[in-house]
């Protein structure tokens, strides 16, 4: 779409990156000493001094962490006055970077660090906790170990050691030795220690870790079968797993006993109709589903089928970008829960591609239960997978096949789907011996449940004791007394398990994460560039659906909407809500900077930079205050989950979410509408029934203060004292409280907040913040996905929305400050009422640069205004195809007309009992015209600019 590319006649408001002053209409985040340390109160949330905190942050990531000293003061006092108190340390352990962005010294160990970054990051510290911001330190993120280290193979360890540092002893001690160099010295500048510093309020073990994720997505097997592992870490896990079993099973016997139960042979029951395409209509029992412009035809070929005389021919004529726009379809079987059941069929294309295979649900909530990529030549070749049912499914699955954005040709034959074979201990395989093999997960429906346990059981229990292990050392050996957590962006609730013994949890989502479809790239990447709101799916689902515990805070530790995403203004409105539904305890987005030194540019140099991002800075002050002072309520129903590890240990048999996906046993979108939380004392299977069914499109929560509608793709959240709208204000009249939006020219974010203790109808003082979208100066666009390196140049562009919003408030009167980028107040303009104690704003941000708003509410009678044409407010003015006009509900008018300059009726249209009228003018040529209100008693009239 036109609002997916660049934007024209885009307004200049650079927000000064030191300025710390305190403003009339900015929320206020007063010093507060830090003397106390953080702990966890008896209702399981962070408290300090015995006061509950709640910590609204940002991420500083590589060199941000080391700022030159000179900076850091004024830095620290600028992220206060943004609302922030608290700062994320992170990707400080990153190879990535040159030495000015890492806490290592030198190229051949991550063994020395360098001092004069531990310095700054020292002198960093205390200048935060000047201003009353906490730290959260991550101590493992990216660090890649080294041969110096005494790795041996070092080089040949991918993905960051991720993974393999959990199980692996000798890195294990490499980051306890970090741990020790990075906490326990002191810092000169507060005379504390990172250890036993109050100011340090968390710590994390490692970032976006772990092991039990990694087995989920076939990764712990050698490079050579299509892993991620050595041959030496192979071996290592191989040992560590035949150890397992001999401490748990006593003899051969026990342990075939155990495996071999449900072992059987399998092909049987062919559920595919037609899967040989011998009736020579493919379309019979296929189909082709088409989204958006996606073009595909389905054939029968005759000319070299796989077998028999036909097969059946797709042609890809055009796609959309979206994979799932274009699917080749059988829809119709029954699945039975836990059972394994396995999709085979011959293909071929017109080149050489991949595809995937996909096997789900085929109605809402369109359950995914597995599906496998295959590389085609021209060549037919033979491929097949196995998954296993999550759920019963009484005819309504889909077998299905998309072409990953891919046109040309591809032909496909005796596909089916069968009863999966399944296999308990292999021959030749001992328990004396030490020789059973670990099963990949992709592989585990060609395995007994009892196998397929076992191997869960391992994985879950070596990575519990990394956690254990490190937490007993940070605590007891180290001192630390901040609060510790585990890892973040964990696979779902068997993950959460192996974080039990933590002091709190914490977790992490991106949406619309940027791809690079051939490695990372500088110039070939690209966003999806769509709007969270209007998806169907939300990050806040794994946020929120049930990764946090009861008792122990939560904390989201880092969060962003991608940059150029052109609806990245959304991310905090749904944070801010949703965090403050689910009582989080902080929110911290990602990240605010990831230099050194680069502070003050007025550009946005980067995908995940948030610090010269004025679309999403200028939210940060008005919605910190409203989720830090507790404005919005939390959820009114609590709904507590038990698990038990025998029940952990059977959910392969349903989780299907892979490395990045999050598996709940219940459909998370019930984390619109109530808090969910997990607890690990269970006995036997989770109370689900307690759960209530979720809707299909609204939802609202059960506080009733937030509406999520994903067919309006708007999110409103109305509270006594703050109200925010979000989403297609354009293609919605959204009302939220005593705010409605009228009329707007784009997707956009309003927060409204009063500055009393009072509701925001009787608020004396209140600040608006309207918000929608950034661009560099020169940005250009190739297509709606990317814009290569083509950033452009200073100075930013904020996107001009022009608004009606009317707003209900006790007074006679208002005076609205335009606000400047300190937040200091202008001349104000009075509003006066439409009707008693309802105002009308026409805010058009290409006349008024600004995206502040203070509003005063007045008594009395305002000083005369000459430009107020007797009452006739017209939005936007001057107007291009369309206008509202509104006026007092008092002044009794009955009719309105418009009327050219040479006194032609135009238009005409009664309006008695309004007081407001949409007018639509998309055919008269530019020029000024008259608009008429009629009245028994009286006419008004004002002039209306059409461009």
């Amino acid at each position: 779409s036109l609002f997916a590319q660049n934007f024209s006649n885009g307004f200049e408001f650079y927000l000064p990156p030191y300025d710390s002053s305190a403003q009339r209409f900015m929320p206020e985040f007063p010093r507060q000493a830090i003397e106390d340390y953080v702990t966890i109160g008896p209702d399981g949330h962070f408290t300090s001094g015995g006061q509950p905190i709640r910590f609204w942050g940002m991420n500083m990531a590589y060199g941000a962490c080391f700022p030159d000293k000179d900076k850091a003061p004024k830095i620290a006092a600028r992220l206060r006055k943004m609302g922030v108190n608290l700062v994320r340390f992170t990707l400080m352990d990153s190879p990535w970077t040159d030495e000015e962005g890492t806490i290592f010294f030198g190229e051949t160990t991550t063994q020395v660090l360098n001092f004069f970054n531990l310095d700054r990051l020292h002198f960093f510290v205390a200048e935060l906790k000047k201003q009353g911001i906490y730290v959260d330190i991550v101590l493992h993120d990216t660090r890649t170990f080294k041969e110096g280290d005494g790795v041996l193979h070092a080089d040949s360890i991918p993905q960051t050691a991720k993974a393999v540092n959990m199980f692996d002893r000798q890195m294990i001690a490499l980051q306890k030795s970090y741990a020790l160099q990075l906490l326990s010295p002191v810092n000169v500048y507060t005379g504390l220690s990172l250890a036993e510093d109050p100011v340090v309020a968390m710590i994390e073990i490692t970032n976006e870790n772990t092991l039990y994720g990694y087995w989920k997505s076939g990764w712990l097997r050698h490079f050579s079968e299509g892993g991620e592992l050595t041959m030496r870490h192979v071996d290592t896990l191989d040992a560590r797993w035949n150890a397992f079993l001999q401490t748990k099973y006593a003899s051969q016997t026990e342990l075939e006993n155990t495996w071999n139960q449900s072992a059987g042979t399998g092909g049987q029951n062919d559920q595919v109709a037609d899967g040989g395409f011998e009736s020579g209509d493919p379309a019979a029992n296929f189909s082709i589903e088409l989204h958006d412009v996606a073009q595909a035809t389905l054939t029968a070929d005759a000319d070299n089928p796989y077998e028999g005389q036909y097969c059946a021919r797709v042609d890809v004529l055009n796609v959309t970008g979206t994979s799932w726009h274009i699917q080749f379809k059988q829809t119709g079987a029954s699945l039975q829960v836990f059972k394994a059941y396995e999709i085979s069929f011959a293909a071929r294309c017109d080149g050489q591609r991949t595809i995937e295979v996909v096997a789900s649900r085929d109605n809402a909530p369109y359950t995914w239960y597995g599906s496998s990529e295959v590389s085609l030549t021209e060549d037919w070749q033979e491929f097949s997978f196995t998954f296993i049912a999550p759920e019963d499914n009484d005819g309504q699955f889909r077998l299905g096949f998309q072409f990953l954005n891919q046109e040309g040709s591809y032909w496909f034959d005796n596909i089916s789907l069968t009863d999966a074979g399944v296999t308990g201990l292999l021959p030749g395989e001992s328990l004396a011996d030490g020789n059973i093999a670990r099963i990949s997960y992709p592989e585990r429906g060609d395995y007994s449940p009892h196998r397929v346990a076992d191997n869960a059981e391992f994985y879950l229990s070596l990575q519990s004791d990394y956690f254990d292990t490190m937490y007993d050392y940070l605590k007891n050996d180290l001192g630390v007394k901040a609060g510790i957590s585990g890892s973040n962006t964990l696979s779902g609730i068997s993950d959460l398990y192996t974080v039990r013994n933590m002091d709190y949890m914490n977790e992490q989502e991106i949406w619309d994460y940027v791809q690079y479809p051939n490695g990372w790239s500088p110039d070939d990447w690209w966003v999806e560039n769509r709007p969270m709101v209007a998806d169907g799916w939300s990050t806040m689902q794994p946020l929120f659906g049930g990764m946090a515990m009861k008792g122990k805070p939560f904390v989201v530790s880092g969060y962003t909407h991608s940059f150029p995403n052109r609806y990245q203004v959304e991310m905090i409105p749904w944070l801010t809500a949703y965090g403050s539904l689910h009582s989080a305890d902080g929110l911290a987005f990602y990240y605010y900077n990831d230099e050194p030194d680069a502070w003050t540019s007025d550009r946005v140099d980067g995908f995940y930079t948030l610090h010269r991002n004025t679309a999403i800075m200028a939210l940060s002050p008005v919605y910190a205050q409203a989720y830090r002072q507790g404005l919005i309520a939390p959820a009114g129903q609590v709904y507590e989950l038990e698990y038990s590890l025998p029940y952990l240990r059977a959910l392969p048999l349903t989780d299907n979410s892979g490395r990045w996906g999050k598996f709940f046993p219940y459909d998370s979108r019930l984390a619109y509408m109530h808090d969910l939380r997990a607890g690990f004392d269970g006995t036997g299977l989770p109370d689900l029934d307690q759960l209530p069914p979720a809707p299909e499109d609204a939802f609202i929560s059960d506080t009733e203060e937030t509406t999520l509608d994903f067919e309006k793709g708007i999110l409103k959240t109305i509270a006594p004292r703050f109200v925010s709208v979000c989403g297609a204000l354009d293609e919605n009249e959204v009302t939220a409280g005593p705010l409605t939006v009228k009329a707007a020219n784009g997707f956009g974010a309003i927060g409204w907040l009063s500055l009393s203790d009072g509701p925001l109808s009787q608020s004396d003082e209140s600040v608006l913040v309207v918000s929608s979208k950034v661009q560099n100066t020169g940005m250009v666009w190739d297509g709606v996905h990317t814009f290569h390196e083509n950033w452009g140049s200073q100075p930013t562009q904020m996107f001009p929305l022009q608004l009606a919003i009317e707003l209900q408030l006790d007074a006679d009167y208002l005076q609205v400050y335009p606000l400047s980028e300190t937040g200091a107040g202008g001349q104000p303009k009075i509003v006066t009422p439409t009707e008693p104690g309802v105002f009308v704003l026409s805010i058009d941000q290409s006349q008024e640069p600004t995206v502040w708003f203070g509003i005063e509410a007045l008594t009395g009678t305002p000083a005369p205004e000459t430009d107020k044409a007797e009452g006739i407010a017209i939005f936007p003015n001057p107007s291009i195809g369309s206008f509202l006009v509104s006026w007092p509900q008092a002044s009794g008018m009955e009719r309105l007309s418009l009327v050219s300059s040479g006194g032609r009726l135009l238009y005409t249209q009664e309006v008695k009992g309004y007081n407001s009228w949409k007018m639509s003018v998309p055919d008269l040529p530019e020029g000024v015209y008259f608009l008429k209100l009629r009245g028994r008693e009286k006419v008004m009239v004002r002039k209306v600019v059409i461009q």
